[in-house]
């Protein structure tokens, strides 16, 4: 819920929703449930979003879109008064204004970090803002590559990665959602799929910010 006046209506306590699966918008409404507007259309170009991924038929399967209309993942508000968007199957962050202009677009860049997994494409599925007060850090899910994803947010760059696949402590199989608490130190990833639970991290860094 937004605690700020909606730039249009004046009004406090707007919800954004990333309405992905088959209406590839960001959906805004007013604390009394009342449409105010939406944004966005399926494709790869700036201010769109990818089509979820599926495997076709050739041997051996190979990762397409399918026509479900297109897949904004996650919606976050920050303190610069933007909202960020997880376009998951273009592995990217877009960040709007609050009426729908595209202001800047992160690539989830990770190769000096690892190759792709098999499923490459899916390395911004949730993310969230470090607490610190210019939220300095972006934390971001990779459903692909089972990692956490730590992005200076001002340079757009992967800083550092969190996790690796597996199913012992401390690895993901299919890291879904992510959350970090007010004092910026604990983290928790929920997995999906074959992974099924919640993990809880804590951090041992002395300066988080």
């Amino acid at each position: 819920m937004d605690p700020d006046p909606d730039p249009v209506t004046g009004k406090r306590g707007n919800v954004y929703i990333a309405d992905g699966y088959g209406n590839h918008r960001i959906a805004v409404f007013d604390a009394s449930g009342t449409f105010v507007r939406q944004w966005g259309k399926p494709g790869n170009g700036p201010g769109e979003f990818g089509q979820a991924p599926a495997l076709d038929n050739s041997t051996p399967p190979k990762l397409v879109a399918v026509d479900d209309g297109g897949h904004p993942h996650c919606v976050v508000l920050g303190r610069d008064g933007l909202v960020y968007v997880c376009d998951r199957f273009n592995s990217r962050i877009e960040i709007f204004d609050k009426v729908g202009n595209l202001q800047r677009i992160i690539p989830v860049d990770t190769s000096a970090f690892m190759p792709l997994g098999n499923l490459g494409t899916q390395r911004a599925c949730d993310l969230t803002l470090s607490p610190d007060l210019h939220q300095n850090w972006i934390y971001d899910t990779d459903l692909g590559n089972d990692s956490v994803w730590v992005i200076n947010r001002a340079l757009g760059k992967v800083a550092a990665r969190i996790g690796r696949a597996g199913h012992n402590a401390g690895e993901f199989a299919f890291a879904h959602t992510v959350e970090i608490d007010s004092t910026g130190r604990i983290m928790y990833v929920a997995e999906t799929i074959t992974g099924r639970r919640i993990q809880k991290f804590v951090s041992t860094d002395e300066d988080d910010d």
